[in-house]
């Protein structure tokens, strides 16, 4: 019979009308119809499949990422100026989207394993998406009435601290995102744990992470488009439905701007709140799932005393089963170094991903917002590329549970070499009173001392970062620092709008700047940006690679009946040991290169200078200890593995299926490829 028909699965849109069942699965039965309560018509059910099931999930994966992952990291740095944060604090936003989730991640998944899966994700969806439009209610207390007058203490040293100080009032806001951000995590958390057991349990064994790379893709395409939006909705003053934009005499590239920040959340919300009744209509299981169960071959690892770890069937049905089933992953090596390994991955993308445009910026003087949208261009071919090829590469090989573990090795040592990208820079501005004396050119020994000859008695403080470039190609602070007497003019020019100043010259200094200057850093003409940007698209992709296979591996390795809890279990590793840190040891390194802090009644603010070459060595060095964590535990995770043996199918159990379920089951049993060396 040349022309055997392969065994269907749930991604198979024939597959409900498929007359083949196993175990008395009865694809008439009303459990497993699509549909809202009482409400499941049979036009519904073209829905029924796990191709749409995949589809829903990865518009949600996409909304998600844009807001989570792509608009708050985008418009992270206006956060930072509007509340004035050093970047060590506003690392705290993205990281608390985890710091509840954390507790309830074990519970969620060790429950939604035996349950409803998708009910309990259309609830976290619904959760999510209350939390996002909340965020638009905090951009109220965010608006500005007056941009000159942000955060001044007035000229006497002791006048804003009898009143309790504007930035310490302003920092207090920290908390506030981070509670709805928690809140936001928590919703998000059943989709990325029981959502992807729910995909492997319908679907066949090299399809899972195809469709899981779709998904994370997705996420990546989000991410991107909420870097990109981000950056076009900071280009839009955060009042602009409030105030009169003729009114505002500074521009988006005024480090004292702060855009709309808000109306992306807006946005997503609505988007979400729109995805919860089509996740909630799937059943507790596709039809089809029992039969793709039966034929499936267990990989999960075995012990070193012959005996697979496989719990009974009804395992993990009562709570008192959930110790055991913590011991049996914790007993898993090749789980354990998974897991691990994920952290190391989730340090350097969240890391990336809340400060990637941050370096862009600070090391290639970029506005925030065009900073924001070479970002976007790189995530998106970088993260959604990487995934997708990782979910194709393990489709397209076949690979076993060791085969998918060295793809990530492979792809983690060449993402090592890329680190080298964040020792490239272009040659250091000239700022007076930061790298170089006011009086010559020459680099500037010690601490920075922005006073001088030419501004002492004007009161110069470091709260507002007006950066002026003079004729002579040096960074002056602010028109205070350089000595200037008139107030800015705004002229047009052939980049865009600019501002004039004239500099004075201060009794007795000899080396006040020339006559001449204008508003903002001066322009470099410096091509490092071209290298730079694809050498970190390819580390992104090189590290997105692993995400998918990662997924799968974990998936294989453990036996059926815990594969939402190993999948919690990974959750919290990442979140514990990868996303929440991530970002803030990567905004403390990136802080300890401050050369300028905001300075203002009595406390540090943001940043304002950065040295780029320490910057670009630290990072570097972080970049290069991560992702060696990372391939060890690639390493240790496939050298302990320790598969299952195939057992033969013995001519009884064919004799048996063909009694119970007739030739076609069997037909399609023989068709299944048979036993395989480990890749």
């Amino acid at each position: 019979m040349g022309g055997k028909e392969r065994l269907k699965s749930a991604e198979d849109p024939n597959f409900l009308i498929s007359p083949v069942s196993t175990g008395g699965e009865d694809t008439a039965d009303d459990t497993l119809r699509y549909g809202l309560g009482s409400w499941k018509p049979r036009c519904a059910q073209v829905f029924n499949t796990i191709r749409w099931y995949v589809f829903w999930t990865s518009v949600f994966s996409l909304a998600q990422g844009f807001i989570v992952n792509g608009v708050i990291n985008a418009v992270i740095t206006s956060l930072e100026t509007r509340f004035e944060l050093p970047s060590t604090r506003s690392g705290l936003i993205p990281s608390s989207n985890n710091f509840i989730a954390l507790f309830l991640v074990l519970i969620i998944s060790y429950y939604g394993g035996q349950r409803n899966k998708p009910r309990i994700i259309a609830a976290g969806i619904f959760v999510l998406a209350v939390e996002v439009e909340e965020n638009v209610c905090y951009r109220d207390v965010s608006s500005i009435t007056n941009i000159t007058d942000v955060g001044q203490c007035g000229m006497g040293e002791g006048d804003a601290a009898g009143e309790g100080g504007g930035m310490n009032h302003l920092q207090t806001y920290l908390y506030v995102f981070m509670l709805a951000n928690a809140l936001m995590g928590i919703g998000a958390t059943p989709m990325f744990t029981l959502g992807n057991v729910f995909i492997d349990e319908n679907t066949q064994a090299e399809t899972t992470s195809w469709y899981l790379g779709i998904v994370m893709s997705a996420a990546s395409v989000g991410v991107a488009g909420g870097y990109m939006a981000g950056a076009q909705f900071l280009n839009m003053y955060t009042d602009i439905d409030k105030v009169d934009m003729n009114t505002i005499d500074i521009n988006p590239l005024d480090p004292r701007w702060v855009g709309a920040w808000w109306i992306p959340f807006l946005i997503s919300g609505v988007v979400m709140l729109v995805l919860v009744a089509p996740m909630a209509a799937y059943p507790k299981r596709l039809p089809g799932s029992a039969k793709l169960s039966a034929y499936r071959k267990s990989e999960a690892y075995q012990s070193r005393k012959d005996k697979a770890a496989v719990p009974s069937a009804d395992f993990g049905k009562s709570w008192r089963d959930f110790p055991r089933a913590m011991w049996i992953l914790a007993q898993n090596p090749t789980f354990v170094f998974l897991s691990l390994s994920v952290c190391a991955e989730g340090i350097i993308v969240s890391g990336v991903a809340v400060f990637g445009a941050k370096f862009l910026q600070e090391k290639f003087n970029l506005p925030a917002a065009f900073a924001g949208f070479v970002m976007g261009m790189i995530t998106v071919p970088g993260a959604g590329g990487g995934m997708l090829l990782g979910g194709y590469l393990v489709k397209r090989l076949k690979l076993k549970c060791r085969g998918i573990i060295r793809l990530n090795l492979v792809a983690g040592c060449l993402a090592f070499l890329t680190g080298a990208l964040f020792l490239l820079q272009c040659p250091t501005q000239s700022a007076a009173g930061v790298n170089v004396p006011y009086d010559s050119l020459r680099e500037l020994e010690g601490p920075s001392r922005l006073d001088a000859i030419c501004n002492e008695g004007c009161g110069c403080t470091a709260h507002v970062y007006e950066p002026v470039c003079g004729m002579d190609g040096v960074i002056y602070f602010s028109p205070c620092h350089a000595g200037c007497e008139e107030k800015f003019e705004w002229l047009e020019g052939p980049m865009g709008p600019f501002k004039t100043v004239e500099l004075g010259q201060s009794e007795g200094n000899a080396t006040a700047p020339p006559p001449g200057a204008h508003q903002g850093v001066c322009m470099s003409d410096c091509q490092l940006l071209y290298v730079v940007g694809p050498l970190l698209f390819l580390g992104m992709f090189l590290t997105f690679t692993t995400v998918s296979p990662t997924q799968t591996a974990t998936l294989r390795c453990v036996p059926e009946n815990e594969r939402a809890l190993a999948i919690g279990f990974q959750w919290l590793f990442l979140r514990l040991g990868g996303t929440m840190p991530g970002p803030l040891i990567l905004g403390a390194i990136i802080d300890s290169a401050c050369r300028v802090w905001q300075e203002a009644c009595g406390a540090v603010g943001a940043c304002w200078i950065y040295t780029p070459t320490d910057m670009g060595v630290r990072i570097f060095v972080w970049w290069l200890l991560v992702k060696a964590m990372s391939i060890v535990c690639y390493f240790l995770a496939q050298f302990f593995y320790r598969p299952p043996p195939e057992p033969p199918i013995e001519e009884e159990q064919k004799e048996g299926l063909r009694t119970n379920n007739g030739d076609q089951v069997l037909s399609a049993l023989d068709d299944l490829p048979g036993p395989e060396s480990n890749v």
